[in-house]
């Protein structure tokens, strides 16, 4: 079972000005409610949209060619990665599930615990982290 300390979250508040003021400078502090980027996105160049525009224009060309290479490679790899291409441009990467488990496979436990002894804490953690939990 870990254990988190109560009195931690205290700490907190302190701990995020500090950050926030290394990040944005000292009195530059976010105003709540109005956005850190006013503007938005950045409008593509012209450049940008020449190129996005090719690449547009040559897809059914590249799509033919990795269909060739599907039907026609003698290596099964390359046939393999072909397939998958043409899969993953239409219908996406399949999603991978995540679980996360207690040490036994059960749901995972927390308990709070308050102190200010830090070493003992510490030291109890380390503790935990050499029997494998």
């Amino acid at each position: 079972m870990l254990r988190i300390a109560a009195d931690m979250t205290a700490d907190l508040p302190a701990i995020s000005d500090r950050t926030a003021n290394k990040r944005r400078g000292s009195g530059k502090p976010f105003v709540p409610g109005v956005s850190g980027n006013p503007t938005g996105r950045p409008k593509r160049t012209p450049e940008e949209v020449s190129l996005i525009d090719a690449c547009r224009a040559k897809s059914p060309e590249a799509l033919a060619v990795i269909e060739n290479l599907m039907a026609t490679s003698r290596n099964d790899r390359v046939r393999m990665d072909a397939a998958l291409a043409i899969i993953e441009r239409a219908h996406g990467k399949p999603t991978q599930p995540t679980t996360i488990a207690g040490g036994t496979g059960g749901p995972v436990q927390l308990e709070a615990i308050r102190t200010t002894d830090w070493n003992a804490l510490r030291a109890a953690l380390q503790q935990r982290g050499k029997q494998g939990a």
